[in-house]
């Protein structure tokens, strides 16, 4: 009987060097994403994007990341497209 051979592999360690590049170049591509949309986040808000941004890269879509994104989205139309009553705010704020 052959026995097949056994490939280990090495589990990716959370702050190991590619993780963090990872983090760094997403956090680069979610914080130019919102100021595209003209929205400046905040550093904690940033860093929750970069966490979904950061798991769309490591693992494969399943309902509990697909939930996230969907609810990113939503965020991120929130903040970009203010609603007529806060616009009207913004406008009566500007013109005082």
């Amino acid at each position: 009987m052959e026995q097949k051979k056994v490939v280990e592999t090495k589990p990716v360690e959370f702050y190991s060097t590619n993780i963090s590049i990872l983090q760094q170049s997403q956090s680069k591509l979610a914080l130019e994403y919102l100021t595209s949309k003209g929205y400046i986040p905040t550093v904690e808000e940033l860093w929750r994007i970069t966490e979904v941004f950061v798991l769309c890269c490591l693992q494969k879509q399943d309902v509990e990341l697909k939930k996230r994104i969907i609810a990113l989205d939503k965020w991120v139309a929130e903040k970009t497209n203010p609603t007529d009553q806060l616009k009207q705010t913004i406008i009566n704020k500007l013109s005082k």
